[in-house]
This record gives C-alpha cells, structure tokens and sequence, in this order.
C-alpha cells in the first residue's frame, strides 16, 4: 500500500465515531460524516443517524426475542412486510434480493427493497438486516434514493458488521 493510501485509511479510522443506542444495548461505528439527527422520525427506533443531509439514514430498532415465538426468519418476514405493506406510503415495491450471511458476528438476513415513497413519487433502496443476538432481534435499516443503492448496500453491511452488544 503506497503512502497515500495508508494516510487516507489511517484518517478515516481516525474519522470513526460511535454510535449508541438510546437504549445503551448497542452501538455501531461509522464514519465522522454520519450523525444524529435533532429528532428521531421513528418512534421505535432505538438509533437513527444520516449522512448527506438527511438524503440517506440509517435506523436500529431492536426487540426482545423472549417469547416471540420465532426463529431469524420468522422475524425478518414479518419486519420486512411491514416495509412491502406499507401501501399507504409506498408504491411500486419489490423485493430485489434475499441473503443471508454473518454481519459481524450476529446471523443476518438481508433484504434490499425498492419503493416508490407516494407523496414524492421519489425512487428509494431499503436495504433490511435482520440480525439475530444473543437476546434480541435487531432491524438494522438503511434508506436512501435508488441511485445510491449501491452504498445503501455497503453502508448497510460495513456499518451493521460493527453492530456490538454493550
């Protein structure tokens, strides 16, 4: 790795800032360009941060897995339907792909969504882990517009890998 490159790799560790959940269960880290928001436009999440003034966010809601009755899948079909039945705020929804991989250390199930927001007809990518810990199922949720899916999916899975329990 030349010079330059290991600057820029070592400054954007530097740039790394932690995030934790309102809760204080768990915190990810992501780049100093990422923040939180004055208000939370979800009340269930547990942590929402943007980058880009807004344009693209990330949000944490967890939730207990003591007598949910269901295993990772169960719980990712339900959370993602809540995204594809949203029909009074989404159109045109599909489901682009399902994976399911380790993020970090925690079983994951990725979901990538394309919707229509109604209001402002804008094209968005969702793109929904599902991660299974210990004690909890956690929704680890990005959005933005459809031309950023590529780094809805990045960002989801760089940023969801460092997903730690406190």
């Amino acid at each position: 790795i030349d010079s330059k490159a290991y600057a820029d790799l070592h400054e954007k560790k530097l740039a790394a800032e932690d995030f934790t959940t309102k809760d204080g269960k768990y915190k990810i880290t992501a780049d100093s360009d990422w923040s939180e928001p004055d208000t939370y436009s979800n009340d269930e999440s547990t942590l929402e941060i943007e980058i880009a003034g807004g344009l693209t966010s990330i949000s944490i809601i967890d939730q207990s897995k003591s007598g949910l009755g269901y295993d990772l899948k169960g719980f990712s079909k339900e959370v993602t339907g809540y995204i594809t039945g949203s029909t009074d705020v989404f159109s045109d929804v599909q489901i682009e792909s399902t994976k399911e991989f380790t993020c970090g250390s925690y079983k994951t199930i990725e979901n990538v969504v394309l919707v229509t927001e109604k209001t402002t007809e804008m094209k968005m990518a969702i793109c929904h882990l599902s991660i299974e810990t210990d004690s909890d199922y956690v929704q680890f949720i990005v959005m933005s517009t459809e031309s950023n899916k590529d780094k809805v999916i990045s960002y989801a899975e760089g940023i969801g890998a460092t997903l730690t329990a406190l």
